[in-house]
């Protein structure tokens, strides 16, 4: 029952911040969080789904709450960072090595 009212909410949330891009697309994904009540990852997740249906078109600025103009930022890719190389000469198991004695 709890889930059900759960999802029911996010599913209201996601229609809340759906109808704001709809009617204006150009505020920035921070904006329309804020006038959610929502998440701006939400709104990312949301705006994505809206172009890609072409409801919205994609924008080369965006608006923000502060009423200047800024670019719209390509999502970064959060790769996994590169393993730093150690200055120790042991392989990469040597915690292991050492706390079980081997």
């Amino acid at each position: 029952m709890i889930a059900r009212i759960q999802k029911n909410l996010c599913t209201r949330k996601r229609e809340r911040i759906a109808n704001a891009l709809r009617k204006n697309p150009a505020l920035s994904n921070r904006a329309v969080a804020m006038a959610a009540g929502a998440d701006p990852k939400t709104v990312i997740a949301v705006r994505a789904a809206l172009i890609v249906e072409g409801a919205i078109p994609q924008l080369d600025a965006l608006l923000g709450a502060d009423g200047k103009h800024r670019p719209a930022g390509k999502e970064k890719h959060r790769g996994v960072a590169p393993m730093r190389k150690s200055s120790r000469s042991e392989p990469p198991n040597w915690l292991l090595r050492t706390l079980c004695g081997w």
